[in-house]
């Protein structure tokens, strides 16, 4: 049950990641 909240935190992590990478290569405004 523990590590599910690890998942959650680190997929939330990537994804914001991924995002500013797509922010930066296409100048996309959130």
């Amino acid at each position: 049950q523990n590590g599910s909240i690890y998942v959650f935190v680190a997929l939330i992590f990537y994804y914001c990641r991924a995002m500013n990478r797509l922010e930066k290569k296409y100048g996309v405004e959130a």
